[in-house]
């Protein structure tokens, strides 16, 4: 900001001039927030960081709190399983927790080895990196005690319990067949596996298993296993994963 007022081209006292490292789209977009007008938000994933990072910045918390809500309402979305690494990375340079939290929550819908991780180590750095396998070790704790050690206090066993699941193969924990105790150990081993695709095949398995499954299988009962119960067993799990996730503060 210049420090004197500059005089206009009649004697007039002209205001202060303030001059912004920031580039003239950003701005503009950036006053649309702050002004009574229709919220313009940029069209690229880049750009939508950049106008987060200088609302936070500036410290203008209204607007970031706009801009946030329009774009959770993009279309495609602004943070996806798809973009989840490279928002990570992006949101992880700027400073900006919020997008970064919710970045790394979509990353573990994936592999974090280095053959999957591959194509995209260059464009993250080996801090960030190091932070989001932090997180995503502390996720897996927190699983590992609610639906491990402490199972049989959690919602998802009540629900199976409930059931009278008459199968023909129970695992370890009392109630529980055998094939649902085995897709349970591996969500606790990694989120990756929390989709119900996987849930379905692991169940088509113990109907009907292949030499390759190793899991036992044959049972006449689980397969008629009620929508409902499956329905309420998904969004109690799902619930419960999702929970440990958001517990686990991400502490870059």
């Amino acid at each position: 900001m210049d420090g004197e007022a500059k005089s206009g081209t009649r004697g007039e006292i002209s205001l202060p001039v303030v001059r912004l490292a920031e580039g003239h789209s950003i701005i503009s977009c950036l006053l649309t927030f702050i002004f009574p007008v229709p919220p313009v938000l940029p069209p690229t994933i880049e750009q939508i960081i950049e106008l987060l990072s200088v609302a936070q910045k500036y410290e203008m918390n209204t607007a970031l709190i706009r801009i946030r809500d329009s774009a959770s309402r993009r279309d495609p979305p602004f943070i996806c399983s798809e973009n989840a690494f490279h928002v990570y990375s992006l949101a992880w340079n700027c400073g900006l927790l919020e997008e970064t939290r919710l970045a790394a929550e979509e990353t573990l819908k994936f592999k974090m080895t280095i053959q999957d991780l591959e194509d995209k180590l260059d464009i993250m750095s080996s801090a960030a990196l190091y932070d989001l396998w932090k997180y995503r070790q502390g996720v897996l704790t927190d699983l590992g005690e609610s639906l491990g050690d402490n199972f049989f206090d959690s919602e998802v066993y009540r629900i199976l319990l409930g059931a009278n699941l008459d199968c023909e193969q129970f695992g370890e924990n009392e109630g529980l067949p055998w094939w649902l105790d085995h897709y349970l150990d591996t969500v606790i081993e990694d989120p990756v596996y929390l989709d119900l695709t996987t849930f379905h095949l692991t169940l088509a398995s113990h109907a009907s298993p292949s030499p390759t499954d190793g899991l036992p299988g044959g049972c006449k009962h689980c397969p008629f296993m009620s929508a409902v119960t499956i329905r309420k067993f998904w969004t109690a799990l799902t619930a419960a994963v999702r929970e440990s996730t958001r517990k686990v503060a991400f502490l870059p």
